[in-house]
């Protein structure tokens, strides 16, 4: 910072480039904030680096660890297509992670909402592009952020027709399912028929 032509003021800042640290620097670390940092160090983009330190991580106490894993994910996420980053951290970590870290960063009811929208589209997205457009717009109705989660944790399961028919069921299966639940008004007038005499 200059006043005129006397220099009055001057922060200095270390470079840090990620990508030049080993990963193996951060595993050896131990510590929550570099093993979250593992995906973007050299070496990390080794499967069974990142595996380690997802091991790594889930050994440490205390919520500075949940935050860590989150991150690792995240970060994780830009490195691997879905189905390595499941492979490799496992199907659950990976879901629960998201799902946390979104929710957490919104907080609150809306927010959530929105969260497990963006969520649920970009798994459909990834798992069922053939037929993302078409249910795009149901997943944007829903405001039940419950309903939402358990389409974003099926969505890697089912096939797409499977998918389909959990999101956004045709209406005459939805008939079909409404008229299994009671008896015909034929059936109940025969009953009450049957019970006067």
């Amino acid at each position: 910072m200059y006043l005129g032509e006397r220099l009055v003021n001057e922060w200095r800042f270390d470079t840090v480039r990620l990508w030049e640290i080993d990963a193996e620097t951060a595993l050896q670390s131990g510590q929550a904030g570099p093993l979250a940092l593992v995906p973007l160090l050299r070496g990390g983009s080794d499967p069974a680096v990142l595996a380690e330190a997802a091991r790594r991580l889930d050994a440490l106490p205390g919520p500075g660890a949940t935050d860590a894993m989150s991150v690792l994910v995240d970060l994780a996420s830009g490195r691997y297509d879905w189905s390595t980053l499941m492979a490799v951290l496992g199907k659950e970590r990976v879901m629960e992670s998201y799902l946390w870290q979104e929710g957490r960063k919104e907080g609150e009811a809306a927010g959530q909402i929105d969260a497990a929208t963006r969520i649920c589209l970009d798994l459909v997205r990834e798992f069922h592009p053939n037929v993302a457009a078409r249910l795009a717009p149901v997943i944007h109705e829903c405001r039940r952020p419950d309903v939402l989660r358990r389409w974003a944790l099926q969505c890697a399961k089912l096939s797409d027709a499977a998918f389909v028919r959990l999101v956004a069921p045709s209406p005459a299966s939805r008939r079909s399912r409404s008229r299994v639940g009671g008896p015909s008004r034929t059936s109940r007038r025969a009953a009450s028929t049957r019970k006067a005499r």
